[in-house]
C-alpha cells in the first residue's frame, strides 16, 4: 500500500488567505450554530424557571468536562494527522484516525464513571446546598454524561476531517443539530405525543440524541474521506498503546488546557455564589453571549491549526509564519467588530434569557467589561494553535492555566477577598489576565517557531 498522496494537499500549496477562509468560514458558521444550540438550551431553562436557569449555570463547569475532553483530544488528532499528511504518510494518517476513535471510547467511558459519582459533591462545593436546586442540576448533568461516548466520537470524526482541510461536514452537522434541538427541546421538556414531560432533564436528553445522530453522519463522511475504511479498520482496530500514547501526548495537554477553562468557571462560580443565585444565573447567561462573541475567531483558529500542522510536516516554514501573521490579522479584526456589537446590544441580548432586572443588569456589566478581552483572546488562540501545530502543546497549556485559573484566582483573592472591591472587580481582573497572557503566548510562539530558511540563525 502506498504511503503517498496522489497530489499535494492544498494546505501546503494554496494561498494562505484563501485556505483560512475556506476552512475558517464553515467552522465559524458551525460554531455559531453550536453555541446557539447552547443558547437555546439556556433560554428553555429560563422558561422552566429562574431556578432552572441558575441550575444550568451551576452545572456548566461540570458539563464542560465533556467539551474539554472532546475538543482537547480533537486538537491533538488534527495536529498529528495533519503532520502525517504533510509528510505524505497516508498510512500513518489512517492508523491515527482509527486509533483516535478507539481512544475516544476509552476516555468517554472513564469520564462517565468518574463524573457521575463525583457530581453531587462538586455541586455542593459550588454552593448548591438547597436539595431541590442541587437535584435540578443533577437532572441535567446525568443524561449528558450517559451520552459522553457520542460527544467524543463526533469530535474525533470532525478532527479527522479538519486535518484534511474539510470543514463542511462539521458545519453541516452543527447546523442540523441546532435545528433538530429546537424541535426536540420543547417536546422533551414539556412532553406530548406519548412522551412524558422530563423538565430540565429533557434538555440534556435532546442533546444526547443529536450527538448520537451526529456519530452516524460523521462515520459516513469520514469513510468517504478514505482515512477510515474497511481495510484500515481490519488492519488497525486493535488498540495500539504506542499510538494511544502519541495521541495522548498531543491530546492530553489540550484536554487539560480546555479543562482549565472549566476549572476557571468553577473558581468564578465558587466566588460568585456568595453574591446569590441571581448573580450565578446572570453569569451563566452572559458567558453564553461571550461565547457567541468569540465564535468568528474559532474558524480562524481551526484553519491556523490545520495549516500549521500540514506545513510543519511538509517543512514549509515560511507558510507557517504567513499563517500566523494572516490569522492574527483576521482574528483581531473579527474580535474588535464583535466587541463593539456586544457592548451595543448587551441589554437586549440579556433580555432574551430573563425578565429579572437584577439578572439583566449584572449580565450587561459582565458583557461590557469582559468583551474588552476578545482581541487579546484572539491573539492567544492563534499563537496557541501555531504551537500545537508544531507539536508543542504543553506551552499553550501553561499559558491557558495562567490565563483562566492562576491569575483570576490571584486577582480575586487580592482585590475581592482582601480589599473588598466587590463583584465588578472579578470581571475587570479576569479581563486583565487575557491581555497579559495573550502577549506572552504570542512572544512564545515567535520564539519557538523554526527559523525561516533564508533568515540568519
Amino acid at each position: 500500500m502506498t504511503t503517498s498522496q496522489a497530489s499535494p494537499s492544498p494546505l501546503v500549496t494554496a494561498p494562505i488567505p484563501f485556505m483560512i477562509r475556506k476552512i475558517g468560514i464553515p467552522v465559524a458558521i458551525g460554531a455559531f450554530f453550536n453555541t446557539m444550540f447552547n443558547v437555546a438550551d439556556t433560554i428553555y431553562g429560563g422558561l422552566i424557571s429562574d431556578q432552572a436557569l441558575a441550575a444550568l449555570s451551576l452545572a456548566f463547569p461540570i458539563t464542560f468536562v465533556i467539551i474539554a475532553l472532546g475538543f482537547g483530544f480533537s486538537i491533538g488528532v488534527t495536529a498529528l494527522i495533519g503532520n502525517a499528511l504533510g509528510e505524505d504518510d497516508r498510512e500513518m494518517a489512517q492508523r491515527l484516525a482509527v486509533q483516535s476513535v478507539g481512544l475516544a471510547t476509552v476516555v468517554a467511558l472513564s469520564a462517565m464513571a468518574i463524573i457521575l459519582s463525583a457530581a453531587p459533591y462538586l455541586l455542593t462545593v459550588l454552593g448548591a446546598e438547597d436539595p431541590a436546586y442541587r437535584q435540578l442540576a443533577l437532572d441535567y448533568i446525568n443524561p449528558l454524561f450517559y451520552g459522553t461516548l457520542f460527544f467524543l466520537i463526533v469530535q474525533s470524526f470532525i478532527a479527522i476531517l479538519n486535518a484534511q482541510g474539510n470543514a463542511l461536514p462539521g458545519r453541516n452537522f452543527l447546523i442540523a443539530g441546532f435545528v433538530l434541538n429546537l424541535a426536540l427541546n420543547p417536546w422533551f421538556i414539556f412532553g406530548g405525543f406519548g412522551l412524558p414531560p422530563m423538565g430540565i432533564a429533557g434538555i440534556a436528553w435532546a442533546t444526547v440524541l443529536v450527538q448520537f445522530l451526529g456519530c452516524i453522519y460523521g462515520a459516513i463522511e469520514v469513510s468517504k474521506s478514505g482515512l477510515i475504511t474497511r481495510q484500515s479498520l481490519k488492519r488497525d482496530w486493535i488498540p495500539n498503546l504506542g499510538i494511544f500514547g502519541r495521541i495522548a501526548q498531543q491530546g492530553l495537554p489540550n484536554t487539560i488546557d480546555v479543562l482549565g477553562v472549566s476549572f476557571g468557571f468553577f473558581i468564578l462560580t465558587y466566588y460568585l455564589s456568595p453574591f446569590g443565585q441571581n448573580t450565578v444565573a446572570a453569569f451563566g447567561a452572559a458567558s453564553r453571549i461571550e461565547q457567541v462573541a468569540l465564535l468568528p475567531v474559532l474558524g480562524v483558529n481551526t484553519a491556523v491549526l490545520a495549516l500549521t500542522a500540514q506545513n510543519n510536516g511538509a517543512g514549509q516554514i515560511d507558510r507557517i509564519y504567513e499563517t500566523l501573521r494572516i490569522g492574527l490579522k483576521y482574528a483581531i479584526a473579527l474580535m474588535l467588530t464583535t466587541m463593539i456589537l456586544s457592548m451595543i446590544f448587551a441589554r437586549p441580548l440579556m433580555q432574551m434569557f430573563t425578565a429579572d432586572p437584577e439578572i439583566i443588569d449584572i449580565g450587561v456589566t459582565y458583557i461590557r467589561i469582559r468583551t474588552l478581552g476578545l482581541a487579546p483572546n484572539a491573539v492567544f488562540f492563534c499563537a496557541s494553535n501555531v504551537l500545537r501545530g508544531i507539536k508543542r502543546p504543553y506551552l499553550p497549556l501553561f499559558w491557558n492555566l495562567l490565563r483562566f485559573i492562576a491569575l483570576p484566582w490571584l486577582f480575586i483573592v487580592i482585590f475581592v477577598t482582601n480589599l473588598g472591591y466587590g463583584l465588578n472587580a472579578i470581571w475587570i481582573t479576569s479581563t486583565i489576565s487575557f491581555f497579559i497572557v495573550g502577549a506572552a503566548t504570542l512572544a512564545t510562539a515567535y520564539r519557538l517557531l523554526p527559523p525561516r530558511p533564508n533568515s540568519p540563525t
